[in-house]
């Protein structure tokens, strides 16, 4: 996770371990509902591929 940008970071974060939607999460950082599913969406896929290098 440390590997992850700060944005990716945070929604995952609160995401998982916060528990909040997407909505939530898009209210909290100020961006919309869609934009915070990009952003977990493109952290699932860069720890995908870390974890396929190793």
């Amino acid at each position: 996770m440390q590997a992850l940008p700060e944005r990716e970071r945070k929604v995952m974060f609160l995401h998982y371990r916060r528990d909040m939607t997407f909505k939530e999460i898009g209210c909290e950082m100020g961006v919309s509902e869609s934009r915070v599913c990009r952003l977990h969406r493109q952290a699932l896929e860069m720890l995908r591929r870390r974890l396929n290098a190793h």
